[in-house]
């Protein structure tokens, strides 16, 4: 195990767990009982959610021991590299967390299994009914299974079908992009602005207003606000992410490993010969990815040798997750194998993107939180 940097216990098992919340005083004129070191209760806390017992990291549950022995271990509210030792103690004996090439891993430590934690996941272990021996004081431990394994991939990408496919589709528009450049070799923030509001509300149905309503909402929400709020915040986070990167990261906006499916397969259909009234809005939507823009004019300048490299590398991103089965093969791992990142985020799909009303119980509490 890691650094335990909250000074948290070992628990063994469910009843280690429901005893420790028992005999922990909670924090002065508040309900909150730490888990460790009494001066990281607000990072780290026990809590009883009806009958089982949550192990909290930032108003989050991260680690939810149940009645049956059985435990669940949820993606933490913030993940980077140091934060496998700071969880240190918040799973059993014979699990672990790890950092796997900005992965958050768990490890079976008496199987050598190891199976990637996603962000907004969760993943439930079982104890097989065997025990081992554990620490210098010949304690008894458990030994824990993954209830459900699942299915990994690795991505290969087949050889000459992504130049076959964009030679197919997109030849027509990179023909109009090398007349248009020569012609209008810039482009103004407000038309790049305009484009990428039509692609989003067209391919997620919303509205402007939603979208400036989303972004409050987050903005207006706190870390500190309750679990509920907390894992709401976290869950806009991603959405907020993706309508920033509209629909899907490029050279400037690389942040999110994922997509929305819809959007880049609406771009995809805007390039499409026959499409030509879509084709300018199209062009605005890869230069807000993959041109710098200048800072003193607002203006977007697409005539160069390498902004036209850069033009074709994010509509060959496109084109690759609209044909992925065509232009990747799927090769299946054992359990417990980690995939490879290679061609992974081909398929880091993200379907569904939720807007709050402001009948939303988000709404009303953010609002009352910042009273």
């Amino acid at each position: 195990m890691g650094y335990d940097t909250f000074n948290a216990p070992i628990l063994l098992d469910y009843e280690s767990a429901l005893a420790h919340y028992h005999s922990v005083t909670p924090i002065r004129k508040k309900t909150v009982r730490p888990l460790g070191a009494r001066r990281y209760h607000n990072v780290a806390s026990i809590d009883l959610i009806g009958d089982d017992v949550a192990l909290i990291y930032y108003g989050m549950p991260v680690v939810v021991w149940h009645p049956d022995h059985s435990l669940t271990v949820h993606y933490p509210a913030y993940c980077n590299a140091y934060e496998p030792d700071k969880l240190a103690h918040f799973l059993p004996p014979g699990l672990d967390f790890e950092w796997n090439k900005v992965r958050l891993v768990v490890l079976n430590r008496d199987t050598d299994q190891r199976v990637l934690l996603k962000r907004g996941e969760s993943l439930r272990l079982v104890p097989t009914g065997e025990t081992k021996s554990w620490h210098t004081l010949k304690l008894k431990r458990r030994v824990w299974a993954f209830e459900q394994m699942p299915v990994e991939f690795n991505y290969a990408k087949r050889p000459g079908m992504l130049p076959k496919l964009m030679n197919r589709h997109m030849s027509a528009f990179l023909r109009w992009y090398d007349d248009t450049v020569q012609i209008a070799p810039t482009m103004e923030e407000a038309e790049v602005d305009r484009a990428m509001g039509k692609l989003v509300t067209e391919a997620t149905g919303a509205t402007v207003a939603d979208i400036e309503f989303m972004n409050a909402e987050y903005n207006r929400l706190t870390w500190n606000a309750g679990p509920d709020l907390v894992k709401r915040k976290h869950e806009m986070s991603l959405e907020v992410d993706l309508i920033n990167y509209y629909p899907v990261g490029g050279r400037r906006t690389y942040k999110p490993k994922f997509h929305h499916l819809a959007g880049v397969r609406m771009l995809y259909n805007w390039m499409l010969e026959g499409n030509e009234e879509h084709w300018y809005n199209a062009l605005c939507v890869i230069v807000q990815h993959q041109i710098q823009q200048d800072w003193n004019t607002r203006v977007y300048r697409i005539n160069g040798v390498g902004d036209r490299e850069s033009i074709v590398e994010y509509i060959e991103k496109v084109v690759g997750i609209v044909h992925r089965d065509e232009v990747f093969k799927r090769v299946e791992l054992p359990q417990g194998t980690l995939p490879s990142k290679t061609n992974r985020d081909m398929y880091n799909d993200y379907s569904f993107i939720h807007f709050p009303e402001k009948t939303d119980i988000v709404s009303e509490t953010s609002t009352q939180a910042g009273e």
